[in-house]
């Protein structure tokens, strides 16, 4: 009897314990690790001048019996028109600890999409242009760009297809993690993995490649496969997730990738997003 009275002493403490207790349960949705890359989506609103040639009849009218004719002569004129054209791709994050963040992706993402119907670069005259780019699903949009160039052993220089843009929202922080850069180019025979969202994808993509050959004088190294459509502007990283560059061009088989260092970002020229003046 006694011992049964100590039971139910003892279940009635273990009792108000348990009540005096905040269970916590984790949110599966907290525990989830952000991608490493955005879409990107540009507009880029041109004026564009075409020269057209036209044959015209002179009023003055010559006889030569039986027969008779009109001059005609061909006039050249041009006419401006806008145009809308608008491209999308992927991107990604580095903390560059400089107050902003700095969004990186393939420079023809955002400048060199001039694919449309009413624009033929043989005839046709870029008179100017506005960039307007939208990253991610928050529609944040950068404040500034700069586009680095290379430079030969011949003291050439050129541009690459690397843009960085400044971004003052942190708000890409929510949807996206930054990369660290691996300040270095990749071996030869190296594998690398390639995180870059392609075309009809809502999640980014994950692809292992090797490293089939190192340009360092240009700054870039080549891929030995093909990356889908929608992946210019992806990251191409080491084992570690250190990033050695921007996915660039793909095609026959191989993918170029230009290389993104922190020097690169330290002596970028930035200007306005909104510009007529990059060429």
């Amino acid at each position: 009897m006694i011992a049964s009275k100590f039971q139910g002493t003892g279940f009635a403490i273990l009792c108000a314990v348990l009540m005096s207790c905040t269970v916590t349960l984790s949110d599966p949705a907290s525990d989830s690790v952000l991608p490493y890359v955005v879409k990107i989506r540009s507009s880029l609103d041109v004026q564009s001048e075409r020269t057209l040639l036209t044959q015209v009849r002179d009023s003055g009218v010559q006889w030569s019996w039986p027969f008779y004719w009109t001059n005609t002569r061909t006039v050249k004129h041009s006419e401006v028109k806008p145009l809308s054209l608008s491209a999308i791709g992927s991107a990604w994050l580095i903390d560059a600890k400089c107050g902003d963040l700095v969004v990186v992706t393939a420079a023809h993402v955002i400048f060199d999409g001039i694919q449309h119907p009413d624009f033929n670069s043989n005839s046709d005259k870029l008179l100017g242009r506005k960039v307007r780019c939208l990253i991610g699903i928050t529609d944040v949009e950068p404040s500034k760009i700069a586009v680095p160039v290379s430079r030969s052993g011949l003291g050439e220089s050129k541009r690459t297809d690397v843009a960085l843009m400044k971004v003052s929202s942190s708000s890409l922080l929510k949807i996206a993690q930054p990369l660290p850069l691996a300040d270095r180019l990749p071996h030869q025979m190296e594998t690398v993995k390639v995180i870059s969202f392609q075309d009809n994808t809502a999640y980014q993509q994950i692809d292992t490649a090797i490293v089939a050959a190192v340009v360092p004088e240009k700054g870039i190294f080549v891929l030995n496969k093909e990356i889908p459509a929608g992946g210019s502007g992806g990251a191409v990283v080491d084992v570690s997730n250190n990033c050695f560059g921007v996915v660039s061009n793909t095609d026959k088989g191989q993918t170029i990738v230009y290389s993104v260092t922190s020097e690169m970002i330290k002596h970028a020229q930035w200007m306005p997003m909104v510009t007529n003046n990059i060429q």
